[in-house]
């Protein structure tokens, strides 16, 4: 692989055309130096790769992307187990965003007892009207959120 001459001499690419390799044809795979520049540039000698390896190396590929896509029906379809983790992805998230709401009606509590419970059940985190149970549940609980004993205590 390679460009030869009319004699079967090797030639390399360079930016002022093409120059001739090594005056013995042989291709160690070392930098040739490119006669005729204004510095001394190094290029590349390239052989080419055999069949065989060009074989090898679309098999360990194509392997590859079997491995890569194993268990999916087809490339435009996600598998049960891609379904199945959008599913637990989308359960942290909600529990993020819950816990992030709690905190915040927390902070509210804390400063005045009424727009922490309201805003817990503007966001629908207690029912409307609230349940003397679920304001319980949210006083017992809410401590791990950031209520004050002092805040709760004052309310109740």
């Amino acid at each position: 692989g390679g460009v030869v001459d009319e004699e079967g001499e090797p030639y390399l690419p360079s930016p002022m055309g093409l120059s001739r390799a090594s005056s013995n044809g042989t291709s160690s795979g070392a930098p040739t130096p490119v006669q005729g520049t204004a510095s001394p540039m190094m290029v590349a000698r390239h052989r080419s790769v055999p069949d065989h390896l060009k074989e090898l190396c679309f098999e360990a590929l194509l392997g590859s992307l079997r491995r890569l896509f194993h268990g999916a029906e087809s490339l435009g379809e996600p598998s049960q187990a891609a379904k199945d983790k959008r599913a637990q992805t989308s359960h942290l998230r909600t529990a993020k965003n819950r816990k992030r709401s709690l905190h915040h009606a927390a902070a509210l509590f804390n400063e005045k007892p009424k727009k922490g419970l309201q805003y817990l059940i503007d966001n629908g985190i207690l029912p409307s009207p609230p349940t003397p149970e679920s304001v319980a549940s949210f006083l017992r609980n809410g401590l791990v959120v950031g209520l004050d004993k002092p805040a709760v205590g004052q309310y109740l």
